[in-house]
């Protein structure tokens, strides 16, 4: 298992677009730290919107998160959608445009001890919403039952792309804040890390269609039974176009 190491600028809560020879970067963070949600929303079927906060009864133990006073919970408190809680925001790019090159999505996932698929289930995704008429399609990428898996939403049925279970173990704070990655090279190829780490699937190539317009990034949380909230921090998207090198891919 290997650890990548990249230094990068980080700009908080500032957007950036720049060209680079050609190249046309676009880079934001949202930390939350103004107290607001930063445009961020919950996936449409899903019953309760995520919220700002300082501080959480479930998880004391998160605050201070990595960054600031500040961090985005979302959950499902009444337990009227299966547990479920979303935050979704952000730029939304297009993997299928000829000009796209690469997307980097990043976020600080807070992660508990999970022993099943349905309880504290929690990762960072990748997710095309559509409208209020169809349902969502995601890569959700995260930590269940004590593994790191990469999983496929086509809106009717979920695909496992690959999963890890040495790697929480070894490098992962549980209980405690972890940086998740995904990025999307072209139209086929995904890679993936924690805190820098990288599983052993990655890279995954997805041939199949979908997921593929109107992408934007975000999290999901899933404890049935408990109802208990996700929190994340730190989102960080790096949308590039036009050809630029993605050799240096983990942010931070």
């Amino acid at each position: 298992m290997k650890k990548i190491l990249i230094l990068l600028l980080v700009f908080p809560l500032i957007g950036i677009v720049f060209p680079v020879s050609g190249q046309v970067v676009v880079e934001n963070t949202y930390n939350f730290d103004d107290g607001t949600l930063q445009g961020f929303v919950k996936i449409y079927r899903y019953d309760d919107d995520p919220t700002v906060v300082t501080t959480d009864s479930d998880f004391p133990a998160a605050f201070p998160p990595p960054s600031g006073s500040y961090a985005i919970r979302s959950a499902d408190d009444d337990n009227t959608f299966y547990g479920l809680g979303s935050a979704i925001g952000g730029t939304v790019f297009d993997r299928t445009s000829p000009s796209f090159t690469s997307a980097t999505l990043e976020a600080k996932i807070y992660i508990v001890e999970s022993t099943s698929t349905t309880e504290h289930n929690s990762a960072l995704i990748a997710i095309h919403q559509g409208d209020a008429s169809t349902t969502e399609e995601y890569y959700r990428f995260g930590y269940r039952n004590g593994t790191v898996y990469l999983q496929k939403f086509d809106g009717a049925s979920f695909t496992l792309l690959g999963e890890d279970a040495s790697l929480p173990g070894e490098h992962m704070a549980i209980p405690g804040w972890n940086l998740f990655t995904l990025q999307f090279v072209g139209s086929d190829t995904i890679n993936c890390s924690v805190n820098g780490f990288v599983p052993s699937f990655s890279p995954v190539t997805d041939t199949e269609p979908g997921i593929d317009t109107a992408i934007q990034i975000g999290m999901l949380g899933f404890s049935y039974s408990s109802q208990d909230p996700i929190l994340g921090d730190d989102f960080h998207e790096k949308i590039v176009t036009t050809g630029a090198s993605v050799e240096n891919w983990c942010m931070y």
